[in-house]
């Protein structure tokens, strides 16, 4: 039934490929992924960080022989460890949103330029 089309798939997709600064959308796939590097980079060190203070500090407060005092500290080490990883987690967020909505902009205003078939 189909035996007599031609098969035009190929020759469209390279003409629309042409078309394409395929330059410019390869920089913005660079871009957004230096940007996601950079932010688990900057995630991982800030929660190691919080990591390493929660580690110190509550090992320090089992020198303390109240236990009032004690349970004090230890909830204001976890209360200020979460609030750290809390904060670290909505920057990597809007960093990540940031950069997806970025490289997505550059791709749709280069797609935007490519004239029509």
């Amino acid at each position: 039934m189909f035996a007599g089309l031609p098969v035009l798939a190929q020759d469209s997709t390279s003409k629309v490929t042409s078309k394409i600064n395929i330059s410019c959308i390869q920089d913005a796939i660079d871009e957004r992924d230096t940007l996601l590097a950079n932010m688990v980079n900057d995630w991982a060190s800030s929660v190691k960080s919080a990591l390493e203070s929660r580690r110190d500090e509550e090992s320090s407060s089992w020198d303390i022989s109240n236990y009032k005092e004690r349970r004090f500290v230890q909830r204001k080490v976890w209360g200020d460890y979460g609030k750290v990883l809390g904060n670290a987690n909505a920057i990597k967020k809007k960093e990540r949103v940031r950069a997806w909505k970025n490289s997505s902009t550059i791709v749709k205003n280069v797609k935007a330029l490519t004239p029509p078939r």
